[in-house]
């Protein structure tokens, strides 16, 4: 959020000097600007101090007319008609009352209220907004560019619940952003058929709708029937939360079953979904969406163990907690890193990490970070799928491809091969060109952090970081 003075919108009163009487021209001023207010707004807009929206920026472009119709739309999406009415011709031009209405119902459904605060996104956030989009959609570009974001915000309590909205010029008039509003509402009508098909347990719809990067028609309805009898016993589809709703993405969280929800907290809009709730995402890749539903995603408790040629058992849990048991017993070498000639050192080292550490023997290798004080932590444990190696957990030797992954993980597409293992433990497949089983990784939430600059040391662990 920008910072800067916190000030109500809408018109400051000058401060006159004057030597006759007063209140004639006191009432002059007041029906002047009356009138004034009655051309700048339609007649549910008595300026923003009416609607209580606040404004954290003193940058008076924020305080135009435009910005402010959609703002009370926002907040009373049952007058979007009456507003839209006294739009000029060409804003009328970029979107339809229907579109207006339906807009912005959705951002007060996702702010769970009226707004009551705004401000323009900061240099900052619209760079990382813009790698965000862009990543997938190269083609708005030109349209991001030609924005005007802000930040739209509802207070209620301790709550705060934010959202994008986006304003267009064009030939220099301010008008709604016509490709950014339908593209969200393009989404949110895919999410409503997604949805829909879940509450009509319509598996065959389902199946459809959900993400499978094997378009196997027995693959996907297995999807569907599994997904059918998580949401039965597990998710209150009366429980919602909007977290993100862009043009690319929107996310939606649903509580779940006999969970207590947490009143006091944060669930700010552009942020994350809490281990209480089951967040569902849609994603736009040009003109395909993708629905990202991690069905299934928590503990696999069978592919916590470890097991070396020699008959030894080690669990996962055990190695994370303390890695010297394995390093010592099985006599892994050791291999230095020369952190300093690598340009992220300085960051790392700034965060209490001196150095990382690989250790390796056929079959497996240990990638660990060892702060100042010489205290280790595993980053990653990766071994390679073959009988005849030295490590090997049982569970994943007949997994030789992809297609056989998926048979005994349905969703592992849809987190990308990672499967949480144990709470902070993760384990990550990696294929070759031709869909076999190259290897798998056991890693730590840490590993997310410095994966890149360890890999920046050895090409061969490149198939572990996360795209």
């Amino acid at each position: 959020m920008t910072k800067g003075s916190r000030t109500r919108t809408g018109f400051s009163a000058r401060y006159f000097e004057i030597d006759a009487p007063l209140w004639p021209r006191l009432i002059s001023v007041f029906l002047i600007f009356v009138f004034c207010l009655s051309i700048s707004f339609p007649p549910l807009l008595a300026g923003s101090a009416e609607a209580g929206v606040e404004t954290r920026s003193t940058d008076e472009k924020q305080t135009s007319p435009l910005l402010h119709q959609i703002l009370q739309a926002i907040s009373k999406p049952d007058k979007s008609a009456e507003i839209y009415s006294a739009f000029t011709a060409k804003i009328q031009n970029e979107v339809s009352s229907d579109e207006l209405h339906a807009y912005c119902d959705l951002l007060h459904q996702a702010l769970a209220g009226p707004v009551t605060a705004f401000s323009k996104l900061s240099t900052l956030e619209y760079e990382s907004l813009r790698t965000k989009v862009l990543k997938e959609n190269p083609a708005w570009s030109t349209i991001l560019d030609s924005s005007q974001l802000y930040w739209i915000e509802s207070n209620r309590g301790k709550k705060t619940r934010r959202a994008l909205l986006a304003l267009e010029q064009k030939s220099g008039t301010e008008v709604l952003n016509r490709a950014f509003i339908r593209e969200i509402l393009d989404l949110n009508s895919y999410a409503n058929l997604y949805f829909t098909s879940i509450r009509d347990r319509n598996t065959d719809a389902l199946a459809n709708l959900l993400y499978s990067e094997l378009d196997d028609k027995n693959l996907r309805r297995r999807k569907a029937e599994k997904s059918l009898a998580y949401y039965e016993s597990k998710i209150d589809l009366e429980q919602s939360t909007t977290y993100i709703l862009r043009p690319d993405a929107l996310v939606i969280a649903y509580g779940l079953k006999d969970e207590a929800s947490d009143e006091d907290g944060d669930d700010s809009a552009e942020s994350w979904p809490t281990r209480d709730e089951h967040q569902i995402y849609f994603i736009r890749n040009g003109r395909d969406i993708f629905v990202r539903d991690p069905i299934g995603a928590g503990d696999y408790p069978e592919l916590s163990q470890l097991e070396a040629r020699s008959g030894r058992r080690y669990s996962i849990e055990e190695i994370f907690r303390d890695p010297e048991i394995l390093i010592n017993s099985e006599k892994l070498k050791a291999q230095a890193l020369d952190l300093e000639s690598h340009e992220d050192f300085k960051t790392i080292y700034e965060e209490g990490i001196d150095r990382f550490e690989y250790y390796s023997s056929p079959g497996i290798s240990l990638g660990l970070s060892v702060n100042r004080e010489g205290g280790r932590s595993l980053l990653f444990v990766s071994l390679n799928p073959t009988p005849n190696n030295v490590f090997q957990n049982p569970e994943l030797l007949n997994l030789e491809d992809r297609a056989a992954v998926l048979e005994r993980f349905p969703f592992a597409d849809v987190s990308k091969y990672s499967l949480e293992v144990k709470t902070g433990i993760y384990l990550l497949f990696h294929f070759t060109e031709e869909d076999k089983t190259k290897s798998y990784a056991y890693y730590s939430e840490q590993w997310n952090r410095y994966s890149a600059s360890f890999i920046a040391h050895l090409s061969e662990f490149e198939s572990f970081e996360r795209k």
